[in-house]
């Protein structure tokens, strides 16, 4: 029945009154009756005697909006989980660069890592890290593990264009 349409009503909108077959503003808004503006009258009414106008027929467009984000968010949900639980919060795709500047080393190696994994798992070629000039300690720490790591084929400092000695571009192995 029109029950669920009780719970859109909220103040500012405009409603028809069922019983006096008048439109109005709802001006407060209580748990059972609201007060609606209508015209220069001021009216309470029952909430189940309103109904919700411009319901994405027309004007007001974020009411439907924010409608439609209720419905689709529930079947959507329960599935975020699972798929949480299968990759972890890797994109499908990273970017084509990483920016470890200002890390500590232990963390920019970690985002590294991941960041490698999830690019040689979507076929990238290449990836560009970007780790800053700075006393050199994370360009070191990101070498190493470049040199570590199976998925990298080379690697070499960017070109003048690209940061220098800032920047180390990485060329993956193809999976």
């Amino acid at each position: 029945g029109p029950r669920p349409l009780h719970r859109d009503v909220r103040l500012g909108d405009k409603v028809r009154l069922r019983s006096l077959n008048a439109q109005g503003i709802v001006t407060t808004l209580g748990v059972e009756d609201a007060e609606v503006q209508v015209g220069m009258l001021r009216v309470r009414a029952r909430i189940s005697d309103l109904v919700p106008l411009g319901g994405g027929i027309e004007e007001e467009p974020e009411a439907p909006r924010a409608r439609r984000r209720k419905t689709v968010s529930g079947p959507v949900e329960p599935m975020q989980p699972s798929t949480l639980k299968a990759a972890p919060p890797l994109p499908p795709s990273p970017g084509m660069e990483i920016d470890l500047r200002g890390q500590r080393a232990e963390d920019a190696l970690y985002a590294l890592d991941r960041y490698l994994d999830s690019a040689f798992l979507s076929g990238m070629p290449f990836v560009r890290i970007i780790h800053g000039k700075g006393t050199g300690k994370l360009r070191q720490a990101v070498r190493e593990a470049l040199g570590q790591n199976p998925n990298v084929k080379s690697f070499e400092s960017g070109g003048e264009k690209e940061g220098g000695d800032g920047v180390t571009v990485a060329k993956l192995a193809v999976s």
